[in-house]
């Protein structure tokens, strides 16, 4: 019975393989060649809005390069969301040497959706730039070098949200994770197509958010302020990405195994308030390459080992020279050793999570 599999098997393995490549091609390739224009600086004011909660440590280290950025005219609005460390005086610390900074604490954690909300309805200024409290601008240039993405039409900006380097594997699968994400928008964006975004590094304009009676669609569930809101404003022509270096932000990686699965949870739930549509061009990359696998399993049992082994042949070479050109073009330094291996743990990983994700009924923002 198992002999009789081979030849499906083989077929199946074959077209997945060239599924994928064709994917990845599309997509990732059109980001690989991408040149970030330089473009004249925009001298709109605006508002960059944070939430946190018990984030007082991120935001000493933090906040201060959000504060010193070189613009003519910015407010930053942080929103306590409720803290019960030492937000609160920090915060106020902050607003007696900061005059740019404008503070919201409220008076119990109402979730990051609700907080963002309170920032965005207090906002002096119409173009609004988004990331968190555990978040760096790479450079004082951040907030100019997203504003200059507003040009004529242009109502949304993607920015880079990266995580600072750490040693052992669950950084290099982070780190990985990442970087798929940001090449996947990226290049669908490319192809006049956004699809979403992260909330750690993303601008938009106020009264965008306005016509679409802002997080209100998704408002009974605490996750999707960037992702399920770009999917509902995008479209083919108010949209842009800005990955220049100096405009990406580093987040602080998830440092246990068990706060990588929660984050992912919170991130793969969100999915489940996709369009269809969309759901299909996110999820046709593992579905493929989940298919290659299944079929090399069932070609091995069935005595096809031999040519499962040309096949990995030519996956492993293809997904190696894809990995690492999108590592070079993000400025990712480490990890490219393993690269591939990573990336095949992170496949399995998230098939877990993502049925796990499904049993799950809801998922706190924060857990500590």
């Amino acid at each position: 019975m198992i002999n009789s599999l081979l030849y499906p098997a083989m077929a199946v393995c074959m077209f997945s393989f060239l599924g994928y490549s064709v994917y990845l091609f599309g997509i990732y390739v059109r980001f690989l060649f991408r040149k970030e224009k330089d473009l004249p600086y925009n001298h709109e004011p605006l508002s960059v809005i944070i939430a946190a909660r018990n984030e007082a440590n991120n935001l000493q280290k933090f906040l201060p390069a959000v504060l010193q950025q070189d613009r003519d005219r910015f407010e930053v609005i942080v929103v306590n969301d409720g803290s019960v460390d030492s937000t609160r005086e920090v915060l106020n610390q902050f607003v007696e040497d900061f005059p740019s900074l404008r503070v919201i604490h409220l008076d119990k954690p109402l979730g990051k959706k609700k907080a963002l909300t309170a920032g965005i309805c207090e906002a002096r200024y119409d173009l609004l730039l988004f990331t968190d409290a555990d978040c760096v601008p790479a450079s004082r240039r951040w907030a100019a070098e997203m504003a200059s993405h507003f040009t004529d039409g242009i109502e949304i900006v993607l920015g880079y949200g990266a995580y600072k380097t750490a040693p052992g594997l669950l950084n290099r699968i982070v780190q990985t994770d990442t970087a798929l994400i940001a090449a996947r928008y990226a290049g669908f964006t490319l192809w006049k197509k956004p699809l979403m975004g992260v909330g750690r590094n993303l601008a938009y304009r106020k009264r965008l958010w306005e016509k679409h009676s802002g997080f209100s669609a998704d408002e009974d569930i605490p996750y999707g302020d960037d992702d399920l809101f770009i999917m509902r404003a995008a479209n083919a022509n108010n949209t842009a990405l800005c990955f220049h270096p100096a405009a990406y932000t580093y987040s602080v990686p998830p440092r246990t195994w068990r706060a990588w699965f929660n984050q992912k949870t919170r991130h793969l739930k969100a999915g489940t308030r996709y369009q269809k549509p969309n759901l299909f061009l996110l999820g046709a990359e593992p579905v493929f390459e989940g298919l290659f696998w299944l079929s090399g399993l069932i070609m091995l049992l069935a005595g096809g080992g031999i040519w499962f082994l040309f096949f990995l042949s030519f996956y492993w070479v293809y997904k190696t020279l894809i990995l690492r050109s999108i590592y070079n073009t993000l400025n990712i330094k480490t990890g490219k050793l393993f690269i591939t291996p990573v990336s095949i743990i992170l496949l399995f990983a998230l098939f877990f999570i993502g049925i796990n994700a499904t049993f799950v009924k809801s998922v706190s923002w924060k857990e500590k």
